[in-house]
């Protein structure tokens, strides 16, 4: 069947995949999510491998819990292993947005959990159109129309859309093929919010013109983070504790892209400022008098021989994150493996004085967010400022959210 060739044809150009692949799957029970659960569950089958079906209960109707335990129930009937996952955080506003943030937060820890290097979500060409002109009406750049990428590099593995080039009247035709039934969403054509409007209303022509429109922005993308990669390998120098060093003489307008791939990497945010910002903090960088500033979660304060060092903001920093005879954890960008199990808490440094001198070469205020792990004992281990108290084994490594040069992260 043609969709089952697209589908594959997607798959073969994502590989190779290791042997006997485990599939994540975002399934949200919609015709869309139900054709690509059955399209990689027969895909992973043929190979050896299996499918782990991610539900996911937003908690913002009064029957999502229901919902979603019927999704399962179906697909654990065809033998699809499934895992409810529930977002617990209620939000009063940007309600979308965060639920967004949320379900994709639970899906990669669930994904980590499971050992499941591929998640699969369920976005077709449909969805593509319509980001494309939400994000021309919002006068985006190269970036943002060239749309939903097909693969994201994330710490747990990648997140796959081998829909992309499929419509969602086919996918429709292909369950019904299939005899399984979905569900319905009715805020996707209710018109309540802004994707919802534009999907009543976008004519075939619109539609067309947006594809062929990601695609050229896809390619010119690619060249432009070809170009910042090379800038960034010049003038960027990403420090064991995850500042950012820069040299003062690259701060020209060629660069303005660059730093901003600096600052989304640095705060570990959704997006990079926008130019207008970037520039604008660049102009107080190379301005005599330069004492140091904030934009998007970071400080950028001056350092030693004419370079700005770029960390995290003492407001952005990420909470405390507890540990209970615990082998592994996770704080803000690094994970931390330890060679037996360690009961604490990672954290910061923060304003915590007078423990040891720390390191000359990074200024104290950047220090102040390097990740430690505190016991009962106080600070017990500072490995990016060369601290222990006593012997013990623990590997701390970068996992983060974003890379300084997005092509390495998206394609």
């Amino acid at each position: 069947m043609q969709i089952e060739r697209a589908f594959n044809a997607a798959m073969t150009a994502f590989g190779p995949f290791e042997k006997n692949p485990l599939l994540g799957v975002a399934l949200s029970g919609g015709a869309d999510s139900t054709a690509l659960c059955l399209l990689a569950q027969n895909w992973a089958q043929s190979r050896g491998g299996k499918v782990v079906a991610f539900i996911v209960d937003h908690g913002l109707r009064p029957s999502s819990a229901a919902e979603a335990r019927r999704v399962a129930d179906r697909f654990e009937k065809i033998g699809v292993f499934c895992r409810l996952l529930t977002v617990k955080t209620r939000f009063s506003s940007r309600v979308e947005e965060r639920a967004r943030q949320a379900r994709y937060a639970l899906l990669e820890d669930a994904c980590a959990q499971e050992g499941c290097l591929h998640l699969l979500t369920g976005h077709h060409a449909d969805d593509q159109a319509e980001t494309v002109l939400m994000r021309r009406a919002k006068k985006s750049g190269v970036a943002g129309l060239a749309g939903i990428p097909a693969r994201v590099y994330r710490p747990f593995g990648e997140i796959l859309r081998p829909l992309l080039a499929l419509d969602h009247d086919d996918l429709c035709a292909f369950d019904r093929q299939k005899n399984v039934p979905w569900e319905e969403d009715e805020t996707n054509t209710d018109g309540t919010n802004a994707r919802g409007r534009l999907r009543l209303t976008m004519s075939p022509q619109a539609r067309e013109e947006a594809l062929k429109t990601a695609e050229t922005a896809r390619i010119k993308r690619i060249l432009d983070e070809e170009r910042l990669a090379r800038l960034a390998g010049t003038a960027v120098f990403i420090d064991a504790g995850g500042g950012v060093v820069i040299e003062k003489s690259a701060f020209t307008e060629e660069f303005t892209d660059c730093f901003a791939a600096v600052l989304r990497f640095v705060g570990q945010t959704d997006y990079a400022p926008n130019k207008q910002k970037t520039a604008g903090l660049m102009a107080k960088i190379v301005s005599n008098g330069f004492k140091g500033a904030c934009l998007n979660g970071c400080s950028v304060f001056p350092a030693a021989k004419g370079t700005v060092y770029v960390f995290p903001e003492k407001n952005a920093l990420p909470p405390p994150v507890a540990l209970t005879d615990a082998s592994s954890g996770r704080f803000g960008m690094w994970t931390w493996v330890f060679d037996t199990p360690q009961t604490g808490v990672l954290d910061a440094l923060k304003n915590r004085k007078n423990l040891f001198d720390g390191r000359k070469d990074i200024p104290k205020r950047a220090q102040s967010g390097f990740p430690c792990f505190f016991n009962k004992q106080g600070l017990f281990l500072a490995p990016h400022l060369e601290y222990k108290k006593e012997e013990t084994g623990a590997r701390v490594f970068p996992s983060p959210k974003n890379a300084v040069c997005p092509h390495a992260m998206r394609v």
